[in-house]
């Protein structure tokens, strides 16, 4: 019945209704998530933030929550936050590998590049054809002035066909900009 209310512009019972099946049954970390999408898309993001918070303090591993809770505070501008919530709540990468493709963009954006290659690795390893993990291992073998690597890596990217003309090009332009020495 929340998500009818909703439908039907009544925001206010249909969040109600959430809050209350969520109090409910606390552990349910579907009905949060369902609740805490519905707030976001009111606009609600501190109550938000709290209940995810919540249920993190409640299930410090419902990687879901944490992925969430990191969009938004990655959306503020806490980067560091944002990485702090994902890493406790980590998945196997075999199981999630854009879980960790997330935290490695973190990393890259801290500047912590060492840590990112390493990740980037872990989810090439769970997913070798993804052309954004090769992008992002490539985007931080070059800040570490691996160029060989990079370069490979950029490469690795181009052929994996699954990258968008805008990404193709980067991917390109990245190539020719490393040139050939190592």
């Amino acid at each position: 019945r929340a998500e009818q209310a909703i439908a039907r512009g009544d925001v206010e019972d249909g969040l109600a209704r959430l809050r209350a099946q969520v109090l409910a049954a606390p552990a349910d970390t579907s009905m949060r998530e369902r609740y805490v999408r519905h707030l976001l898309a009111a606009g609600r993001t501190a109550v938000a933030e709290a209940e995810l918070r919540s249920g993190l303090a409640a299930q410090p591993h419902a990687s879901r929550l944490a992925q969430t809770l990191a969009h938004v505070l990655f959306d503020r501008g806490d980067a560091a936050g944002a990485l702090a919530v994902l890493l406790p709540a980590a998945p196997p990468v075999a199981s999630d590998p854009a879980y960790h493709a997330f935290i490695a963009a973190l990393e890259q954006h801290a500047g912590n590049h060492a840590a990112a290659a390493a990740t980037w690795r872990g989810v090439l390893e769970a997913s070798p054809t993804d052309g954004r993990a090769w992008i992002g291992l490539g985007i931080s073998l070059a800040a570490q002035d691996e160029r060989q690597a990079a370069r490979t890596a950029f490469t690795r990217a181009r052929t994996s066909g699954v990258l968008s003309a805008a990404m193709d090009a980067y991917a390109a332009a990245e190539i020719a900009r490393l040139g050939t020495q190592p």
